[in-house]
């Protein structure tokens, strides 16, 4: 196994990069909808020279997925609301060598909400909803993101 190496050394010993990440990003309304945005992300972070370590030319940023896109609907039904947001990640590496690989992700979290007077809102949220195991680290253990989490409330409005 490969001796680990600190991301602040990696950073030290990186000397160039490919220039920006490509982005798209479109916003829309759709009948019921108060809005509609999606979001995609493409990045190409790879070393492309390195003095001190060569065997990281070629190699991808660690914590940085190639792809990233997210979707984000709203609506607004008499006092009710309602916001749904999916994300996806792909597939990233942990370290600067990549032989530590984090598995791509798919969540989906929602919120909603429904008024009960000009000052009170009833409010149920949800992230994480679809329970999957999103992997964000594996040194020295494997650490997970959040579970599925609800929570709920009575939201008071100070407006």
């Amino acid at each position: 196994m490969p001796p680990r190496r600190s991301r602040s050394a990696l950073l030290r010993r990186i000397e160039a990069m490919p220039g920006p990440t490509p982005k798209s990003k479109s916003i829309w309304k759709i009948g019921w909808a108060r809005g509609c945005e999606s979001q995609r992300d493409i990045s190409s972070s790879t070393v492309i020279s390195s003095t001190e370590s060569p065997d990281l030319v070629g190699k991808r940023v660690p914590q940085v997925p190639r792809h990233q896109a997210r979707l984000q609907l709203q609506g607004a039904f008499g006092a009710a609301r309602l916001a749904v947001v999916g994300r996806y990640g792909s597939v990233q590496y942990e370290d600067d060598l990549n032989s530590l690989r984090l598995p791509g992700y798919t969540t989906l979290d929602a919120l909603g909400s429904v008024s009960v007077s000009r000052a009170f809102e009833l409010f149920l949220a949800g992230e994480n909803l679809t329970g999957v195991r999103v992997v964000t680290g594996k040194t020295p253990r494997t650490t997970l993101g959040p579970p599925r989490q609800l929570r709920g409330g009575l939201r008071l409005k100070l407006r």
